[in-house]
């Protein structure tokens, strides 16, 4: 499995935007209650936040620490720090901090980031994700052509990829 970086809202400012100027009470609570629900059965808990933040830096030192060889511990910390710590991660000095707990040169990591090192390699993501009609996060896509849209219960993913499995190999599910 690889992970791919997916900007779910471009537009949103530098600064970030409150979650009550983009989304309902009643979005927000359904947003998280869902998210509570299916965190807690994996470990993970989410925090009330109220800032949506700008991801493009954050996605760009994620490219950073993959090209490190060390995607997952950045990304694990990077998913913490935003839903559990409530930090803004698309201040770079957070980006650091993040960045030195998954052990990166923070120096090159930001010498990356001023230069923009990694935006093409995102606008590339993003076009192919628009041209797979991939509008959500996470989606899983096998084989170019399966999609698995939303965080689904293990039992729901496995499931799923059971079925997947038997269709690319010709038989009945």
């Amino acid at each position: 499995m690889e992970w791919l970086n997916f900007e779910i809202h471009p537009d949103t400012p530098l600064q970030g935007v409150s979650l009550a100027d983009r989304f309902s009470p009643d979005q927000i609570d359904v947003m998280f209650s869902t998210l509570r629900k299916k965190g807690t059965e994996l470990g993970v808990s989410f925090s009330d936040l109220t800032i949506l933040a700008n991801s493009r830096a954050a996605m760009q030192a994620s490219e950073f620490a993959r090209d490190e060889g060390k995607f997952d511990s950045f990304h694990a910390a990077l998913f913490h720090a935003y839903f559990t710590e409530l930090r803004n991660i698309g201040d770079l000095k957070v980006l650091s901090d993040i960045g030195r707990q998954a052990s990166l040169d923070t120096r090159k990591m930001q010498a990356a980031l001023q230069k923009n090192r990694y935006l093409d390699r995102l606008e590339a993501i993003s076009e192919e994700a628009r041209q797979l009609n991939i509008t959500a996060a996470p989606t899983f896509l096998v084989n170019n052509q399966y999609k698995i849209v939303g965080a689904q219960p293990l039992a729901t993913l496995r499931s799923s990829l059971l079925k997947i499995n038997a269709i690319l190999s010709g038989r009945k599910t």
